[in-house]
């Protein structure tokens, strides 16, 4: 909102807070110097801004550990004040936890970076313990030195037994070797031996097997045949009793549908003409017609054909048929007698059907009740 602004700005990353502590008296009152790293919070900034401030933080911070560390090395001779690299300060941070909670601050880790001591003493120190070293370096060597003496000592007395021990096994295993060549070839021998006896004895038997095998399959291959003769002659008779007996029932039955199927045909051909009869009056007006359509038809028929050529009754009494040939004339003659038939035909139905005619293109055309009086 436009009335608030912003008075501190509160960092809530972890802070690192590294100085050093000068001057520390160990227990035996040897002064030291002792290097440690605080990682601390911020949790609660009104309570840091308003209660502590960043410098008074530093100020409180810089006394606090000077007054925790100042403490822990009087506690420590000064031989022992390496082992600070490492331990535990859980219970520091706690003391500390307690003094800077009520403003707002959170101490997570205390961890002592390095611990110097004076130079001379640290000089000292580093001598006795390469001195210490040196001596149980020397006093290695002259172990290893006497392990390495008694152990070529042994060595050597070994191998001389090893020697003699393997020269003896050589000549063992030479009269040993000899022996087994001996015992081998008789046993090689003996089983050639024994191997041709047995070879003969398997080639006898095998021969006497095969021919015996032989005599079984040639006596089964007899009985086998046997078998299918006899089967076949069965199976025969059989198909041809069933054949004869399947012909004899399909020609029974041929010849019963065949009857029957005559029956039906003359029954129904028998109603077809009592039909025909009783419509013959009725229908005789229209079979007229179809005849006469069908003869329509085939003039038509006639009259598209290109390969008829149709001469008028004056040109062909006149002698001008195209090409003069008898055939077309033959041809005009038949049609003309057919048109005659058919105007006859066709006055005919005009009659009984009561229409009016007239004569129109050498035909005789009927005319409907409709027109008659137009």
């Amino acid at each position: 909102m436009p009335w608030y602004s912003v008075n501190r700005l509160v960092s809530r990353q972890l802070i690192i807070f590294d100085t050093p502590v000068k001057d520390c008296k160990t227990r035996d009152n040897i002064t030291v110097n002792i290097d440690v790293l605080i990682v601390l919070e911020i949790v609660k900034a009104d309570a840091f801004v308003y209660g502590l401030g960043p410098e008074k933080l530093d100020s409180l911070l810089r006394a606090s550990q000077e007054e925790v560390l100042r403490q822990v090395a009087f506690e420590i001779a000064v031989e022992n004040i390496y082992d600070l690299h490492g331990v535990n300060t859980e219970g520091w941070v706690a003391s500390l936890n307690k003094n800077f909670e009520p403003y707002g601050v959170v101490i997570h880790h205390f961890t002592v970076r390095n611990v110097q001591i004076p130079t001379d003493m640290a000089k000292d120190f580093e001598d006795k313990t390469l001195y210490e070293s040196k001596t149980i370096e020397k006093k290695m060597q002259q172990e290893s030195d006497r392990l390495a003496l008694g152990n070529e000592e042994e060595r050597n007395k070994l191998k001389e037994e090893i020697e003699n021990t393997r020269m003896s096994a050589e000549e063992q295993a030479v009269t040993t070797k000899a022996q087994i060549v001996k015992e081998v070839r008789e046993v090689i021998a003996s089983t050639e031996k024994d191997m041709n006896v047995l070879e003969a004895q398997r080639v006898a038997e095998v021969a006497d097997m095969l021919a015996t095998c032989e005599l079984e399959v040639a006596k089964m291959r007899a009985t086998i045949m046997t078998k299918e003769r006899e089967n076949q002659a069965k199976v025969g008779a059989e198909v041809g009793k069933l054949e004869a007996e399947a012909e004899a029932y399909e020609a029974q039955k041929k010849a019963a549908a065949r009857m029957e199927a005559s029956q039906k045909i003359a029954i129904g051909k028998t109603a077809v003409a009592r039909s025909e009869g009783d419509a013959a009056e009725s229908f005789k007006a229209r079979r007229q017609q179809e005849q006469e359509m069908a003869r329509l038809d085939i003039l038509d028929k006639l009259a598209n054909n290109r390969n008829i050529q149709i001469a008028t009754s004056l040109e062909n009494n006149m002698g001008l048929a195209p090409d003069n040939s008898l055939v077309s004339q033959v041809a005009q003659q038949g049609m003309e007698a057919l048109r005659m038939k058919l105007a006859e035909m066709t006055a005919g139905s005009v009659g009984k059907l009561d229409m009016g005619k007239k004569l129109a293109g050498g035909l005789v055309r009927p005319i409907p009740q409709q027109m008659k009086g137009s």
